[in-house]
């Protein structure tokens, strides 16, 4: 326990050392603090009161949300952007035991202040269940749903660091979200309903039951179920931290290969492999083939709307915004060094990026494509293209200018959270203008369309071109800076 004690002084001496310099946070960092910190003081006060007196009367609507909320908040280790805790296969090289290494895991997290409010938070939330006819047990049941809740965002992050892990939660996650998203899909205005019958079987409708059974024993029956819902997340917490210090990613040719299926000739294919190779290591990425996998299955109970696929080639663009945005934010310093001895300008390092950029998403819309063609017809898969094309140059003609003006750090197998969120809400509605404005286009102005959709694809074009240029030549006078920044 003194090695543990000794890690965690000085990894505490370390981040808030780091915490305090000024420059050091990035703006996401600090616009999460603000966040959570006025949730914490001006929205969870009044949610406290009206979650307490619903339940005085046997009510859980307002409680359940909190809830909700609040273990979405525990999946905060899959979007934290700073390093706190040391990674698990760093924690090898202490003569630690595995349960020691974890234990440091574990209290490392709880260093930053965004865990410190969300901790907060969650403590607070359980004081409504004081009003409730079971307040003791429903305390208890609270703290155990939270323990699960935190044990689970902990795991993940452990499997998104292990190879093996990461293709089985992609399995499990593909064969429950597909099937669940289609239907909810398919059942339109029933979709809330439906939804709303799923909760009853979670985690956190036991919590509610323990706070107003009818009688000890229902209650205790909730409590003994959570408590061996949060016993099995400890196991996987465990389990899933022992893999990924096990596990060295010995398959990485396999993996190259698999990155390689997709060959881009001419002096841009390395450029454009290695883009591929790192897009597929990001997590938002399987997203929107999840979201676009989801869509598709709609097909087999009989045709969408035709809006509704419009609509998702829109959403799938605005998913991947970091990727265009940001598009040097995967690289370490030597790769942009390593960019200069290349034979090629800052405008062709930009269009490999932008190459690698439009395969990923294509890849994500392709699994619609057949579908569509099958249950809409040709005619809306056409106006689907144009909208996909016309997206592509307004999204990359808006992310060659922020990738080179104010590009921020990503990491691999970690959410994309970094940088301005008022850049990306500015970029993200104008880069989706040209989408809306082909879905107007197609849906309630067909006079002289193909002439409007023509000019609609010529602006983002010249747009993008412009971009190109300009941003290239930025590249080559400020590459150092942006080298400083992804260091």
């Amino acid at each position: 326990m003194a090695g543990v004690r000794q890690i965690l002084k000085y990894q505490w001496k370390a981040y808030w050392r780091r915490f305090t310099r000024p420059g050091q946070l990035a703006q996401f960092d600090i616009l999460l603090l603000l966040l959570l910190g006025a949730l914490l003081i001006f929205k969870l006060p009044p949610v406290l009161r009206r979650a307490a007196r619903e339940l005085a009367i046997g009510q859980t609507v307002v409680m359940g949300q909190l809830l909700f909320a609040l273990a979405a908040a525990w999946l905060y280790p899959r979007i934290e952007n700073a390093i706190i805790s040391i990674h698990p296969k760093d924690l090898i090289r202490f003569p630690l035991t595995t349960n020691s290494m974890l234990l440091v895991r574990i209290d490392s997290f709880f260093i930053s202040p965004a865990a410190m409010i969300i901790t907060t938070g969650s403590l607070l939330g359980a004081l409504p269940l004081l009003a409730s006819p079971r307040p003791f047990i429903g305390i208890a049941a609270a703290i155990l749903f939270f323990v699960m809740a935190a044990s689970l965002g902990l795991s993940l992050s452990h499997m998104m660091s292990s190879a093996a892990l990461r293709i089985r939660l992609m399995i499990v996650t593909a064969i429950v979200i597909v099937p669940l998203g289609a239907v909810l899909f398919a059942s339109g205005r029933e979709a809330p309903r439906r939804l709303a019958s799923i909760v009853q079987f979670t985690p956190i409708r036991l919590v509610t039951s323990a706070a107003i059974a009818p009688n000890y024993r229902t209650a205790l029956l909730s409590l003994m179920t959570l408590t061996g819902c949060a016993a099995l997340a400890l196991l996987l917490l465990r389990w899933s931290f022992s893999r990924s210090l096990s596990d060295q990613e010995t398959n990485r040719p396999r993996s190259n290969r698999a990155a390689s299926l997709i060959r881009f000739p001419g002096r841009l294919g390395g450029l454009v492999r290695k883009e591929q190779n790192y897009f597929r290591k990001l997590p938002i990425v399987w997203i929107g083939l999840l979201i676009t996998l989801a869509y598709s299955q709609i097909f087999w109970f009989g045709a969408p709307h035709p809006v509704s696929f419009q609509a998702i080639i829109l959403i799938v663009f605005s998913i991947n915004m970091a990727l265009s945005a940001n598009c040097f934010g995967l690289d370490e310093p030597p790769e942009i060094n390593r960019y200069l001895l290349f034979p090629l300008r800052g405008r062709d390092i930009l269009l490999g990026k932008n190459l690698g950029f439009a395969i990923v998403v294509g890849l994500q819309l392709s699994v619609t494509l057949p579908f569509a063609f099958w249950r809409l017809g040709w005619r809306e898969v056409f106006f689907g293209l144009i909208e996909a094309a016309a997206l592509s140059f307004a999204y990359l003609a808006w992310g060659n200018m922020d990738s080179v003006s104010a590009p921020y750090k990503m990491r691999f197998y970690r959410e994309t959270g970094g940088g301005s969120i008022f850049d990306a809400l500015i970029g993200m509605t104008l880069c989706s203008l040209p989408g809306v404005a082909i879905i107007y286009l197609t849906r309630f102005n067909s006079e002289l369309l193909a002439a409007k959709l023509v000019s609609v694809l010529a602006l983002t074009t010249l747009a993008y071109l412009v971009s190109l240029h300009f941003a290239g030549r930025k590249f080559e006078r400020d590459w150092q800076k942006i080298s400083y920044r992804l260091s």
